[in-house]
């Protein structure tokens, strides 16, 4: 066999970022469970950031037979609308336009990363991120 001549070389071997993730995803999953009922807890895990790890069954079943599984998934969808309360309440604190696009533009990708769902959610952030980004360039000047 092959392997019994592996070695592991020393140094570091995965992405800087990712244990932080890691760490911010899991507290997030502390949380919800301090604040819910175990079933709940598992739902909302879903619905927030994607986590289908504590969803029984039984109930994901439930949700497939009723047509809303769609529900449990994080997708474009969720996105869309973190992005349209992100940027309603950034602009109801008194942001300007470039600011509160940047903060919303940091907030979603942040999003996206945490999530780490896959391509329809970074698709939908992308999206937003030139969306936002067009709409300050050809934006109309008050001058």
């Amino acid at each position: 066999m092959k392997f019994n001549r592996l070695e592991v070389l020393p140094g570091f071997f995965r992405s800087r970022i990712e244990p932080w993730r890691t760490r911010i995803h899991r507290s997030i999953i502390t949380q919800i469970h301090a604040l819910w009922p175990e079933q709940a807890a598992g739902l909302m895990d879903a619905i927030v950031i994607g986590e289908e790890t504590f969803i029984e069954r039984s109930t994901r079943v439930d949700f497939q037979r009723s047509g809303t599984y769609h529900v449990l998934v994080v997708s474009g969808m969720n996105v869309s609308i973190l992005a349209l309360f992100t940027m309603w309440g950034l602009r109801r604190v008194g942001l300007g336009q470039v600011v509160a696009s940047a903060c919303a533009i940091i907030l979603i990708m942040g999003y996206a990363a945490l999530t780490n769902v896959g391509p329809p959610v970074w698709r939908a952030a992308l999206m937003f991120a030139v969306y936002l980004a067009t709409r300050l360039l050809y934006r109309d000047s008050l001058c």
